[in-house]
């Protein structure tokens, strides 16, 4: 699925709190990641690797996880960890 289509999808959730991505582990994962986050940066953003990923392609990916954590991934974290 291309970085067009994953924003486009995640758009047609214009009411959603959260949205979450699978992940294919062909190397487009981080593509994906960001097209969905510059889509909706307003949202928790879920991901699932559903096997998909090796050590090696998670840290390969980790940096532009990191990267794509927007205000509520962050506001959901704090939640938690203060809970």
């Amino acid at each position: 699925m291309g970085r067009m289509r994953v924003a486009t999808g995640a758009l047609g959730y214009a009411e959603a709190q959260a949205i979450k991505l699978k992940l294919a582990g062909d190397g487009l994962d981080g593509d994906r990641v960001e097209a969905a986050r510059a889509a909706r940066p307003d949202v928790w953003l879920g991901i699932d690797a559903n096997q998909g990923l090796s050590r090696v392609t998670l840290l390969t990916l980790m940096p532009r996880l990191v990267a794509a954590r927007g205000g509520a991934d962050r506001a959901a974290f704090s939640d938690r960890q203060r809970g």
